[in-house]
């Protein structure tokens, strides 16, 4: 078959404030920024990050990249949406109210202990690069099957840099008696391991507890607009209870409180959590389900020298591009 004849099976799966998502390939999308000005600077910011991670071991952990242009980037088709996804199907929602009613199930429990040390061994690679995600949430951690990987890097950037896309509770405003208060034009302080983990945290209660932080509570007359008084909540230091399993409840709590000098620090306690609670029959049904063993940290060599079906997806990702993809694509959404 002609690749323009390959074209025809090209479809959206999925599209943002900043970009669009297409299957072009088996296990192949591609991400297309928006022509306006201000999503072709978070593009090119995301590109630069992939720049950098083509130059290191990859990660396993993240979603891989085949092949990147100034116009887009081939990336890993994950085929099951992202973790948002997966938890909101699991529970009940009143959109009157805005408050999830009942958490209809959990995952199991070896999975979500997979799921937490996977995405926090993403969070301590970037770590080792400088850099933080800057938008860690369940709308940028995606499935295939029951494997989690992190994407969407628009926002990241090196330590020490104004955190300037808090989202509540994903992030966390500071108190004025707090260090970093005072930076300008941005009430959450600086990027670094204070930031990822807090994030972190509210990420492992979402596995663990099946919504969001303070889901299931009312906090406001104005349904859709809880944001300010969760805003609040969280400023203050005010948590929910925690009365799920005590040893992730103590990691949530320590990553909320700003425990762990470094995100590899964390990393090594949710591997050590997962390795012990998943000995025996629950690792086995880790490697069976997950597709991940207890050397979770093990990397795979080199993002710029693929083999076996990592090249062949680069090489049909270059060839698409040469046989006009993107003209063939902004002739289908032109904004």
């Amino acid at each position: 078959m002609e690749i323009r004849d390959q074209f025809q099976n090209v479809h959206l799966i999925a599209f943002g404030g900043i970009s669009f998502i297409y299957q072009v390939g088996p296990g192949i999308a591609v991400k297309v920024p928006h022509t306006d000005d201000f999503a072709r600077q978070q593009f090119c910011n995301e590109l630069e990050i992939y720049k950098t991670f083509s130059r290191q071991a990859s990660c396993a952990f993240i979603v891989q990249c085949f092949y990147y242009t100034d116009d887009g980037i081939f990336l890993e088709h994950m085929r099951d949406g992202s973790l948002a996804d997966r938890i909101q199907a699991n529970h009940t929602f009143d959109r009157k109210i805005w408050v999830v009613t009942h958490v209809d199930r959990l995952e199991p429990l070896h999975l979500q202990l997979a799921w937490m040390n996977d995405v926090t061994q993403a969070i301590a690679f970037l770590e080792s690069l400088n850099l933080a995600h800057g938008d860690l949430r369940p709308e940028n951690i995606l499935l295939d099957s029951n494997r989690i990987k992190v994407t969407d890097f628009d926002n990241a950037a090196s330590f020490g840099t104004p955190f300037t896309v808090c989202q509540e509770p994903w992030g966390r405003e500071l108190r004025e008696s707090e260090p970093e208060y005072d930076v300008p034009g941005c009430a959450a302080g600086l990027l670094g391991p204070r930031t990822e983990q807090f994030a972190l945290g509210s990420i492992y209660y979402y596995i663990n507890y099946g919504m969001e932080v303070y889901g299931d509570k009312r906090l406001t007359d104005a349904p859709h607009d809880r944001g300010p008084a969760l805003r609040d909540l969280l400023q203050a230091m005010q948590f929910p209870v925690l009365d799920c399993d005590p040893m992730v409840d103590e990691l949530i709590r320590k990553c909320w409180h700003n425990q762990f000098p470094t995100i590899a620090s964390l990393a090594v306690a949710t591997k050590a959590l997962l390795n012990k609670r998943c000995s025996g029959e629950e690792s086995k049904a880790v490697k069976e389900e997950v597709n991940v063993t207890l050397a979770t940290d093990r990397c795979e060599s080199n993002a710029g020298n693929l083999t076996g079906n990592g090249a062949s997806k680069e090489a049909l990702s270059r060839e698409l591009e040469e046989h006009g993809l993107f003209g063939f694509l902004r002739s289908k959404n032109p904004c």
